[in-house]
């Protein structure tokens, strides 16, 4: 029985599963995962007819969406998180990789994103700024309703770490990493940090949440696949498929070995 089998049997549910081989370099990790990604996804793309595509946020995301066909796709096209940045350029937000898809796959491709400006530094204007996205603008009302039906997701896995300034835009609503570790966070999916059960912990910003990535894979029409490895995201990844937020997988050899204990259970 091989890796992939071994990784179904134990979670049935998958019905995506692509793992690479591992690299000691994690670049060069990722650089693997995104192509791996890309491949799958073209294969998951013409199983469905024009489907709303979400994308999430990150680096190794960036490497999927890089290595895109540009082509024609009949497709919409969707953030999965809407999260204020700025002014320097510190991180890959899903925003961002929703427009470079959608610029990849014109003339028959649509895409709905909004841009969100830095948080305000005060924890109650932050808060108050963010109940107003939520409640008062139309478009981002329709946006965040508009994320939660897509067909298909690809998104990406925070280790509990630092990662530039979106750990900025947490601190301004008043929580930090060692408040996160306080908590019992393990991981994150979508900017939404989550414990040991796999609850999620945190609650700020508009995005698909992880109860709601947990419907969605446990909709047999629907393509949520997870694209991450390296040592540091074991843990949060064997967290994301017991309680199954995602019912597909790219990731790395290393890092499915280390989900089970035994690694010469491996033949």
């Amino acid at each position: 029985m091989n890796l992939s089998q071994k990784l179904k049997q134990k979670y049935p549910y998958l019905k995506n599963i692509s793992l690479v081989d591992s690299e000691y370099d994690y670049s060069d990790l990722k650089s693997k995962l995104g192509l791996a990604a890309s491949k799958l996804f073209e294969i998951i793309f013409n199983q469905h007819n024009d489907p709303r595509v979400g994308i999430g946020g990150g680096s190794t995301l960036f490497e999927f969406v890089n290595n895109i066909e540009i082509k024609s796709r009949k497709i919409r096209l969707f953030p999965t998180a809407l999260i204020g940045r700025g002014p320097e350029i510190t991180h890959v937000d899903s925003t961002f990789l929703t427009k470079m898809f959608y610029f990849k796959s014109r003339q028959e491709a649509r895409a709905f994103v909004i841009s969100i400006p830095p948080l305000p530094d005060k924890k109650e204007s932050a808060l108050n700024f963010l109940k107003l996205l939520n409640n008062e603008f139309q478009e981002v009302k329709w946006l965040i309703n508009a994320m939660q039906k897509v067909d298909i997701a690809l998104v990406g896995l925070g280790a509990l770490m630092p990662t530039g300034d979106f750990d900025e835009e947490m601190m301004k609503v008043g929580v930090s990493l060692k408040e996160l570790k306080d908590l019992g966070v393990i991981g994150g999916i979508n900017y939404n940090w989550f414990d040991s059960n796999g609850q999620q912990v945190t609650n700020f910003f508009p995005t698909i949440c992880i109860n709601k990535l947990i419907e969605l894979s446990k909709n047999k029409t629907k393509d949520i696949i997870l694209v991450a490895g390296g040592a540091h995201k074991v843990e949060p990844i064997k967290i994301a498929l017991n309680v199954q937020m995602v019912n597909g997988i790219v990731s790395d050899k290393q890092t499915i070995y280390r989900l089970f204990k035994d690694k010469n259970d491996f033949s």
